[in-house]
């Protein structure tokens, strides 16, 4: 199933389901979709092929097998306005917004999903949104 995930998110009301990221860690190591794939996929997810929803030009969107996943950014500043986006949808909805976040990407899903994931990657997981 292709999941519209940033879509996805804003619908989200389960604080179990809520997601978030951070900018901490070294993230420049995670230069392609294909570097931070193969990471994750080390971290023993399996990632579902990328794929572009043409209602969001300049993002590419990939399930890892959670609830969430990843979205990769054209550029850093479509990242941030994204996320920030997203954070305050969390705010409203008065969830918490678990993530990892990288310079052009961020990845999404529930607490105990991102916390493996950033231990695996090396970025810091951080909670944002209401808490």
């Amino acid at each position: 199933m292709t999941l519209r995930i940033t879509r996805l998110l804003a619908a989200l009301s389960a604080p179990a389901l809520a997601l978030t990221l951070a900018s901490c860690g070294s993230s420049s190591k995670y230069e392609t979709l294909d570097d931070l794939t193969t990471a994750i996929e080390n971290a023993g997810y399996s990632c579902e092929e990328p794929f572009i929803d043409p209602d969001h030009p300049g993002e590419t969107q990939m399930g890892c097998g959670w609830s969430g996943g990843v979205i990769w950014y054209d550029t850093a500043k479509a990242e941030a306005e994204s996320y920030a986006s997203l954070a305050e949808i969390h705010e409203q909805v008065g969830v918490p917004l678990y993530s990892v976040r990288g310079e052009k990407f961020h990845i999404i899903g529930p607490n105990s999903e991102m916390k493996k994931i950033s231990d695996s990657i090396d970025i810091q997981m951080s909670i944002d949104g209401a808490k």
